[in-house]
């Protein structure tokens, strides 16, 4: 099978389909190279660990939603900062059945949890969900749509934190959290 984009995609399809059939915590590299009809070197060839690869597959299952969040900056000085975030934290809620799984196995695994460790670690950035909200965030402080002193990136952190601790719970709460962290975090300006 040639290398690339098209091995890539495979090995990400593949990655979901044996992660739903055995769970993140037992999904081995073995299994989905074997799913994707490609050697296990090939798996690494394309994603330097098993993290990585899994990430990808959550991100590559959901690339609808990380696309809508990825404009959500460019939303700044439209419509009110709690409705927006509302809607963004209702776009990552519904990625529940495909994150909270390799979240829970993160705990779970050694390999996962000392990568991931590691990740966070080395990571003096924010990507992803939370790069996107903290940009909001950002452009909606500079019209002065958010108060002055917050700190964006912390912002976006705390409001994701609290959605995944409301989303494993399982209530629903996103709405009253997404109310009460808006007003907190951004009162008293945000609009």
């Amino acid at each position: 099978m040639p290398r690339g984009p098209h091995t890539r995609r495979n090995l990400l399809e593949a990655t979901i389909t044996v992660a739903a059939r055995e769970g993140y915590a037992r999904a081995t590299t073995r299994a989905i190279a074997d799913e994707a009809g490609v050697s296990e070197a090939t798996i690494y060839r394309h994603f330097p660990d098993k993290l990585t690869l899994f990430a990808a597959a959550v991100g590559h299952q959901n690339a609808d939603i990380d696309q809508a969040l990825a404009a959500l900056p460019e939303r700044a000085g439209q419509g009110s900062v709690l409705e927006n975030v509302r809607t963004c934290l209702h776009q990552l809620a519904s990625m529940k059945e495909a994150v909270l799984p390799l979240e829970l196995a993160m705990l779970i695994d050694p390999e996962l949890a000392q990568a991931r460790a590691d990740r966070l670690a080395a990571a003096h950035e924010l990507t992803g969900a939370p790069r996107h909200l903290a940009d909001y965030l950002a452009a909606e402080q500079a019209i002065g749509r958010v108060r002055a002193g917050l700190d964006p990136h912390r912002a976006a952190l705390v409001l994701l934190g609290t959605l995944f601790s409301a989303v494993v719970g399982g209530g629903p709460v996103i709405d009253d959290c997404a109310d009460v962290l808006v007003h907190g975090l951004l009162a008293p300006v945000a609009r």
